[in-house]
């Protein structure tokens, strides 16, 4: 019986030899090459895919790995068949929070070519969002940040705050991102515009307000104020709005009131505790 010379102590036939000194070589770029084009437009079998895809369960690969597998496939440009049955196969599919977390993660920073947008944009061209996606996207916003400067109202309050010693944070990220907020205490408080949120003693519940996507009914301003009033209560947040003449007219009793709530909050933490 012949040995294998390398003392592993199996019997050395081509088929095992062949298969056994090629593991852990280092093939040269030329023979990387030559496999490369070897493979090219050969469609592997449903055995072998599925080898393949059982091999890679569970295993995470690194950062230098997946930029080499997407540089090797840069070449690639899937033919309109394929692209079709990509598309069926992934309708109706619904990706697991991680998966989104991971897919936003790899999206930062990210700077979308001008083909890549009209391409993006032409490709939602016409596309009807549910009733479902439409709420979905309506509450997601109400819970982002926006960079904003501070209206005259809003920094009235922070400076006789700051006077006081007391510390908020301002645009808070929490639902309807009040303008002054204390996390600590759940305090939340908004600085409403009167042109902006519609005051009742200058607007009429049918009055438009607002231009472009901002435009509505002084009506629909106020119920979603309300909605988000409900909200943070539901929360457990303390939710104080005043209007903008109120503040600059006697911004001095309205941040004693807010003093009082904020007292009256610290109270009913030191009991709990």
């Amino acid at each position: 019986m012949n040995l294998c010379k390398c003392g592993c102590g199996k019997e050395c036939n081509d088929q095992y030899c062949n298969h056994h000194h090629r593991r852990g070589a280092i093939q040269s770029e030329e023979m990387k090459e030559k496999n490369r084009i070897a493979h090219l437009g050969r469609i592997p079998s449903q055995e072998t895919r599925e080898k393949n895809r059982k091999s890679m369960l569970g295993k995470k690969q690194t950062p230098e790995q997946i930029k080499k597998r997407v540089k090797s496939r840069s070449w690639y440009r899937p033919t309109e068949e394929i692209k079709n049955k990509i598309s069926k196969t992934l309708t109706g599919t619904h990706l697991s929070e991680e998966r989104k977390i991971n897919i936003g993660i790899g999206n930062i920073g990210k700077i979308r070519s001008e083909e890549a947008r009209k391409k993006y944009s032409k490709a939602k061209k016409g596309h009807i969002k549910t009733e479902d996606t439409i709420q979905k996207l309506k509450i997601a916003r109400m819970y982002q940040k926006f960079v904003k400067k501070d209206t005259i109202p809003e920094k009235l309050l922070q400076t006789e705050l700051s006077k006081r010693g007391y510390l908020y944070q301002t645009s808070y990220t929490v639902f309807g991102q009040p303008d002054i907020a204390f996390p600590e205490k759940k305090i939340a408080i908004f600085s409403d515009g009167d042109y902006w949120h519609g005051n009742p003693d200058k607007y009429k519940p049918e009055d438009i307000i607002g231009c472009g996507k901002t435009k509505s009914t002084a009506q629909n301003k106020w119920e979603r104020d309300e909605n988000v009033n409900k909200r943070l209560q539901k929360e457990g947040w303390i939710v104080l709005r005043y209007w903008e003449n109120e503040i600059k007219d006697n911004c001095e009793n309205i941040v004693d009131e807010i003093e009082l709530f904020l007292s009256i909050k610290f109270k009913v933490l030191e009991n709990k505790i």
